[in-house]
Formats: structure tokens, sequence, C-alpha cells
């Protein structure tokens, strides 16, 4: 058994990615089904490279969690500030990929991707990985239907507070009360599309 790797390595960033992987996926089957059937093919849609000079935490979708000021006020009294620059140094390059796979059924296409995750002092975001299928049914002769999902997994967000000199937590972001804090971050991405097609 041949088996064909095609690399396509571009640097998009993590939510432009994730819209391109997802649109791409679906014309590719639907092509892989009608016109140019593929079969042991291998290719990289997605590649994400952040470093560590990066002032945003984002998700795996490319939603902000976090934007690390270098100098904040405190919300109680605006003539305070702190530098907490430190707190929020990457302490690691991130990567992220997805990549996809078709073995010897031309209408079916795996999708499987991994994103590293970062940490800093006072915030990290853990791994995850990127499940997905798109697979594409005859209704008629001129009629096709392809139905694909896919989603993130994990990426837990971890944040821990600063503290003044009596040992009371704050949040390092605007110096309000830990307690008070009660973050929603946003959610990874996950879809699911149904997509017909009719060749007149």
């Amino acid at each position: 058994m041949r088996l064909i790797f095609i690399f396509l390595l571009f640097p998009l960033s993590a939510h432009s990615g994730d819209v391109q992987h997802r649109a791409s996926i679906t014309n590719i089957a639907l092509a892989s089904s009608i016109d140019r059937p593929l079969k042991n093919i291998f290719w990289i849609s997605n590649t994400d490279f952040t470093s560590k000079s990066n002032d945003f935490f984002v998700n795996s979708s490319g939603a902000t969690v976090i934007v690390a000021n270098k100098l904040v006020s405190s919300g109680y009294d605006a003539d305070i500030s702190y530098d907490v620059s430190e707190f929020y140094k990457k302490n690691n390059y991130r990567a992220k990929f997805i990549s996809n796979f078709v073995l010897n059924n031309p209408n079916t296409i795996f999708s499987v991707g991994f994103d590293s995750g970062v940490s800093a002092e006072k915030i990290k975001i853990e791994k995850n990985l990127f499940l997905g299928l798109a697979h594409t049914f005859q209704i008629e002769k001129r009629s096709h239907m392809v139905i694909s999902f896919g989603s993130w997994f994990g990426g837990r967000i971890k944040e821990s507070p600063c503290y003044d000199v009596y040992d009371r937590e704050y949040w390092c972001q605007n110096l309000t009360s830990w307690a008070d804090y009660k973050p929603v971050y946003p959610k990874n991405l996950g879809y699911i599309d149904f997509r017909f097609f009719h060749r007149f």
C-alpha cells in the first residue's frame, strides 16, 4: 500500500486556522467523492507557532482569554499601580497543528490536532486535542451530502492570585479582591456541518 504525504505548512492565527480547516475539509471531502478520489493521503491544514514574547493568552480556537498588561492600576484606587509583567512571562513556546488523513475510503477524512498549551507564573492553558471527521454520502448520481464535525478537547485554564505584603489575595490584572474574581473563560469552538451538493 503506497502512502502519499502532502504537507501544506503555512502559519495562520489560531482562530482563522480553525475557520480555514472547517471550510477546506468540507470542500476536499466533496471533491474526493465527486471528482478526484483521494486515498492514503496525509496533510496538515493548520499550523500556528506563538513566541514567548506574545502578550496575548488565547484558547485553541483563538478566543482571547487574557491580555497580559505590564502595568496595572488598582480597581479600588487608580493612583496605585504595579508592574506585573514578570508574572505573565511565558515559560514555553506554543505549537498547534491540525493534521488530516484519508485511508482506503475516499469518502472519509479523519482529523487529529494538538495544541501544546502555554504557561506563565499566574496563568496556565493546558494541552488540547482536536478530533474531527468528514464523510460524504452519495444520494444519487449527481447529488452528494457532506457531514463534518470537529472540536477541541481539554485546554483547561488555571489562574492564580497575586499577594500583597499582608498575604491578601488579589487578581493580578486590576488588583481587586481574588474572592470577587469570577472569570468566564471563552470556550473552545466545535462545529457540525451539513452540506448538500447537486451537479446540474
